[in-house]
Order: structure tokens, then C-alpha cells, then sequence
């Protein structure tokens, strides 16, 4: 009958869509776990001082965590590789990635050393936040963990700073073979080889780590601005005004050949390539309440729109919905919204070649 031709074909599309995260390339995220303690004094401690909270609560994160869960979440069909302790820490740590589809089948359990943790200081009015995170298991994450399989089913690689930094570089160096798409969240700040710039696609900074790195890369950007006869500002003199930063970016993409990806809160984000083009996207407003895990948010969403195949405007523009409704809950992961179900908000982007000298256009072009 007409009716059972119809139900038959709503089970096909539902199997379809059901076991489309399957035939997909994945996206595998090499990264660290990390349980947050979180804390919420009136005030955030100066050095020095002690401050009181009422309370404390737990929460699954960790960027390598985070940023899977942020883009399953977003469609992707993703990969976890990393290490957790032998106790009921890494049971708090995984949920919301098994309850996602996060597949952890590359994830070791050690006995020698406990799950990371992470003591997060959260300011209760503002949602600013310090952390410190004690590094546990993510210390005896390995290269070897990757299967020649593994490679060949990733699309895309997301790297972050808080595993040993030598088997950051391993997984790199070995995925370029493959042709991965690779994107490196330069957080916590560290040094970064020459070598690994040179391979990296995408590198997300958010605007301390981008005043980090302008420190490391000091000589490149000076080679670079007597090169092309662009001035660049000392981060000295930057003044927390982001338009100054903005040559030393397009330094660091046209020496080593990737796009430079800067987050900047309330502000957006903006994206340089090679070519000096430039790509902005405002923030959406929401009512903030928590500011940990917005950037996993974003780079997340960014690498499951990678995975798709999306140019970079679209890239950003699914990160900055992902990292700006991050900020609507409290914690990095519980009750993460579903980056798809609200793609009708449509925050706005700007593309724009522009010439870098040119400071008055650059600030009234974004700021």
C-alpha cells in the first residue's frame, strides 16, 4: 500500500542517515583527558592570595577531549586517542564522548599513573577563568597507538599542547604521508619546530598563545616584514589593541605556508591564509555563563566542517555558532548542545584581501 511504501522509505532514509558517520572519514583527535574541578570564588585569586568558593564541582574536559566531543557533536565521525588512569576518574571522562559516538576503541587505560585532572577557577560574575591542569595518563600517550588503519581512515588530525610534545610531532610527521589534513590548538602555549609549522594546515590561537608564538617566531616575522616591506609591532606594543597583531599572523602563514586561525571572545575570530586573505566572524550573542572549553568548542566544529570538505568561511562560521553556545553551559562538556540542530544562527562573516600597512582600514574593517 501507499502507507507501507512510505514507511519503508522513511527506514531507509533513517538507516542511511544512521549509518552515514560510518562511511565517513573520520576525524581523529590525538589529545589529553582531563577531569576539571571547578571552583567559583567572587573573585579570581591574585598571586599569592588565597580565595574561598562555596562549592566545587566535576566535569569531564580536556582539550583532546573536548574538541572530539565538540565535533561529533557538530556531525563528524570522530576518534579519540589518548590515556586515562585505572580508576573512576576516566568513568567521568568518557560519558559524554560514548554518549556522543566518540570512538575510544584507541584510548589505553595505565595503572602507573592517574587520570588528568584540572583545578579551574571560574569568576562567578564574569565567567573568566584560571586553570592548572595536573597531566596524570595524557604523560604516557604514544605514537604507537595509531594503526597504519587509523591514518587511512582520518581526513583530518587535531593536535593540541597538553600530551608529550615529541609524540605530537611523530603523529604529524606520519599523518602528512597520508595526506592528512592537519590542525595543531597551540594551547597550552609551547614551543612549536620549525618543522612542525611547515607541516601544519591550520594552527588556532587564541590571542595569548598568538602573542606566544609572535615571541618564538620573532626572527621569521622580522625576515618577513623587511621582505615584503610591511611593518610589524613588537607584542610589547600590542596593548591588547588585536589589529596590531595582525602582520605578525600573516607572517607566521605566509613563512610557513598554513592558515592562522585566532579566536578573540566576544569579538569572533579571524582567519589569515597563505595568501593574505582574510576571514572574520563575529561571536553570537548569548547570555555567558562559563567561558571553559569555548575554544575546544570552536576548534572542534572547524575540524568536523574540515572534514566536510567546507571552504573556510563555512568553517568558521559552524565554529563560532560551537564555541559560542559552549558559553551557555557550565563546564566544557555536560550538556552540550548539538552544533547542528542550531545552524539557523548565522553569525556574520567578513572576507577581505587587505593591505596590511593600512592600520585605520584594518581596525575599521572588523573592530
Amino acid at each position: 500500500s501507499k502507507y507501507l511504501k512510505e514507511l519503508v522509505e522513511l527506514s531507509q532514509t533513517f538507516v542511511y542517515l544512521s549509518l552515514s558517520k560510518f562511511v565517513m572519514k573520520c576525524v581523529t583527535v590525538f589529545g589529553a583527558f582531563v577531569v576539571d574541578l571547578v571552583l567559583r570564588p567572587l573573585k579570581l585569586p591574585s598571586p599569592g592570595e588565597t580565595v574561598l568558593a562555596p562549592g566545587y564541582s566535576l566535569f569531564p574536559g580536556g582539550k583532546g577531549a573536548n574538541q572530539a566531543l565538540a565535533a561529533a557533536l557538530s556531525g563528524a565521525r570522530v576518534r579519540m586517542v589518548g590515556a586515562l588512569g585505572d580508576d573512576a576518574m576516566a568513568d567521568i571522562s568518557t560519558k559524554e564522548l560514548k554518549r556522543a559516538g566518540v570512538d575510544l576503541t584507541a584510548v589505553k587505560r595505565v595503572e602507573e599513573h592517574p587520570t588528568g585532572v584540572s583545578a579551574v577557577v571560574v569568576h562567578d560574575a564574569t565567567g573568566e577563568n584560571q586553570i592548572c591542569v595536573g597531566v596524570g595518563a595524557n604523560a604516557s600517550v604514544k605514537e604507537g597507538q595509531f594503526t597504519e588503519d587509523m591514518f587511512k581512515d582520518t581526513v583530518v588530525l587535531v593536535l593540541q599542547m597538553e600530551i608529550p610534545l615529541e609524540q605530537n610531532w611523530a603523529v604529524l610527521y606520519r599523518a602528512k604521508e597520508y595526506g592528512i589534513l592537519a590542525v595543531l590548538n597551540c594551547a597550552p602555549v609551547g614551543l612549536v619546530p620549525t618543522e612542525a609549522l611547515l607541516t601544519l594546515d591550520y594552527l588556532m590561537l587564541n590571542e595569548v598563545e598568538a602573542r606566544g608564538l609572535s615571541e618564538q617566531q620573532a626572527e621569521a616575522i622580522r625576515s618577513w616584514s623587511e621582505l615584503v616591506d610591511i611593518p610589524v609591532f613588537d607584542v610589547d606594543d600590542w596593548d591588547g589593541e588585536f589589529h596590531k597583531a595582525r602582520s605578525s599572523m600573516a607572517a607566521i602563514a605566509s613563512v610557513y605556508d598554513l592558515t592562522v586561525v585566532i579566536t578573540l571572545g566576544p569579538n569572533g575570530a579571524e582567519a589569515v591564509t597563505s595568501d593574505n586573505k582574510w576571514v572574520h566572524v563575529n561571536a553570537v550573542k548569548v547570555e555567558v555563563l562559563d567561558t571553559v572549553g569555548a575554544g575546544d568548542a570552536f576548534v572542534g566544529a572547524f575540524a568536523a566542517a574540515l572534514a566536510e570538505g567546507a571552504k573556510l568561511e563555512k568553517c568558521m562560521k559552524v565554529a563560532s555558532i560551537s564555541g559560542s553556545m559552549a558559553c551557555t553551559i557550565h563546564g566544557a562538556q555536560e550538556g552540550r548542545p548539538i552544533t547542528t540542530i542550531v545552524a539557523d544562527i548565522k553569525p556574520e562573516v567578513s572576507i577581505r584581501n587587505f593591505d596590511l600597512p593600512n592600520w585605520d582600514e584594518t581596525t575599521q574593517a572588523f573592530l
